[in-house]
């Protein structure tokens, strides 16, 4: 699954991306820290989930 991961916390955004590497199932594709830039940035990067 391609991972896209919105949140305007970095910390959080940071642990997020940590244990979807960690899984070696799921694929990090982009970081947004809004939802404007999270809505442009996943079309761009055919993200599974938001």
């Amino acid at each position: 699954m391609r991972i896209f991961l919105a949140d305007d916390h970095p910390l959080f955004r940071s642990g997020v991306r940590n244990l979807i590497h960690s899984t070696g199932q799921l694929e990090g594709v982009g970081e947004a820290s809004n939802g404007e830039e999270a809505v442009h940035l996943a079309l761009e990067e055919a993200a599974s989930y938001l």
